[in-house]
């Protein structure tokens, strides 16, 4: 009995981790599909960002991710594959830094995004969200997660959870570009 016990105990505990898995194209629907970002924050170094900075832009791919979660370093690479591939279809690619709680220390949080941004050789745009930006990225109760966002910042419907690799972004990336993406 107390093996069955620890059994169901590590499944429950196993699952919570549901987040950080294999990528499939959410079928569920995108609570924030057709809505537009708050999009503000600061990058690493402290300065501010705002949603002009995907103006001139055809996509936008936002990478959510923690510095907790092995999953979402581990796609870095292919992420930023992307990044280089897409830059002259104007692709921008920006990872936000997941925050769960109210009280952080920031300073540490940046300290170890930095750490594994140098580890991994990413040189894409990461930033650490404002409130508004947070508490709607928060709604996905789990990292990584990818979103496609329109250049006016209006989220597309498709959407991605898990860590995903390089061909897999690459084909949702030129579907969305054809505009073959709702």
């Amino acid at each position: 009995m107390k093996k069955v016990f620890i059994i169901i105990i590590s499944v429950f505990v196993l699952s919570s981790f549901s987040g950080c898995a294999l990528n499939k194209v959410e079928k569920e629907e995108n609570i924030l599909a057709g809505k537009t970002l708050n999009f503000s924050g600061k990058d690493l170094n402290g300065n501010k960002i705002t949603k002009d900075l995907f103006k001139g832009y055809n996509l936008i791919m936002i990478n959510k991710w923690g510095t907790f979660c092995n999953p979402c370093v581990q796609e870095m690479p292919d992420i930023q594959k992307i990044q280089d591939e897409f830059k002259n279809k104007k692709v921008k690619v920006i990872g936000v830094i997941s925050i769960d709680k109210e009280k952080i220390d920031e300073k540490s949080l940046i300290n170890d995004a930095k750490k594994i941004i140098s580890i991994k050789k990413i040189n894409y745009l990461n930033i650490l969200p404002d409130k508004k930006l947070n508490e709607q990225l928060n709604k996905f109760d789990f990292v990584p997660v990818t979103l496609f966002i329109k250049p006016n910042g209006e989220v597309l419907e498709t959407y991605i959870t898990g860590a995903t690799k390089f061909d897999y972004f690459k084909k949702i990336i030129n579907s969305a570009l054809k505009d073959e993406l709702k």
